[in-house]
């Protein structure tokens, strides 16, 4: 309806609730000629691209395992974000919520994903959505990437690790500024106020023209994963 009305749009993640809401989205923003972005903010955090630079270059060799993993509790006892566990609103669980941010930071990296599986459980909380997503993603490239996400856990987790033919690159925690690779350890910390870049490069793609990080195209494949 925002784009209908002749509105650019910067939407929260994931785009939609399903892969075919988020393809009319994309569709109607080309129809309308206005701009589509994704709120996927974590593509713009400096240790991200430096990883992707570093991949292109070669720093591991060819990559070949992508692994990630987010834990947390999460089950809306004080009352808070009850909506998290209304499938009609939320999507799903972890998979929908923190699960996202990591299949579109794998999608960043490694380009277009051609095959997906996954499982779902309520290991601990019975409620309408899982509380634990378990993915495999294969890529274009031969890449394999995996993502667990939990609500299910009182031990906070945050794992990024990437594996190549020829060393490994460890960014680990995803939401911290350390990013190792061969030979190097370097301190990336993104901006302060995390979403800032995000809506920073939408005004920009809107107004100068600039290159769009997170557009709709580019997101929709994690709707597709899911």
């Amino acid at each position: 309806e925002a784009l209908r009305a002749g509105k650019h749009v910067l939407c929260e993640k994931p785009v939609a609730l399903n892969y075919k809401q988020a393809t009319e989205m994309v569709r109607t923003a080309q129809e309308t000629g206005r701009m589509l972005g994704i709120a996927y903010y974590r593509r713009l955090y400096p240790k991200l691209r430096r990883a992707k630079q570093l991949l292109a270059d070669g720093a591991i060799g060819r990559p070949l395992l992508a692994e990630a993993s987010c834990q947390e509790w999460f089950n809306a006892e004080d009352g808070q974000r009850l909506w998290f566990l209304d499938p009609a609103k939320a999507g799903g669980g972890p998979l929908y919520d923190i699960g996202s941010h990591r299949i579109d930071a794998f999608n960043f990296l490694f380009g277009t994903p051609v095959r997906a599986c996954g499982q779902i459980a309520n290991v601990v909380h019975d409620r309408p959505v899982e509380d634990c997503a378990t993915v495999l993603i294969e890529y274009e490239n031969g890449v394999r990437g995996v993502v667990d996400v939990r609500w299910n856990s009182h031990v906070p987790r945050d794992g990024f690790h990437i594996i190549g033919t020829d060393g490994e690159m460890d960014l680990t925690p995803l939401n911290g500024p350390l990013l190792v690779h061969p030979g190097r350890t370097e301190q990336l910390p993104c901006h302060k106020n995390t979403h800032l870049p995000c809506v920073e490069n939408f005004v920009s793609a809107v107004l100068d023209g600039a290159e769009l990080v997170a557009s709709g195209e580019s997101s929709i494949w994690t709707d597709w994963v899911t």
